[in-house]
């Protein structure tokens, strides 16, 4: 749990996330790449992350983040 926190406290204080996400999945084309965090939601293991992508918010878990 003590890692969920950190994670999520970095996110916060950069603004700024890393996406990675299965190679199944429709954004795997965007792995790799840094976008603006727009909102995090409460602290779990499967916290929801938004994302701003190419002009649209996006919503990911934060195991789909780096």
């Amino acid at each position: 749990m003590k890692r969920i926190f950190q994670k999520i406290d970095q996110l916060r204080a950069s603004g700024k996330a890393t996406l990675n996400v299965r190679q199944d999945s429709p954004y795997s084309k965007f792995n790799g790449i840094t976008y603006s965090v727009v909102e995090i939601g409460k602290a779990e293991h499967k916290c929801r992350v938004s994302l701003k992508i190419e002009g649209q918010i996006i919503h990911f878990t934060l195991c789909d983040i780096l």
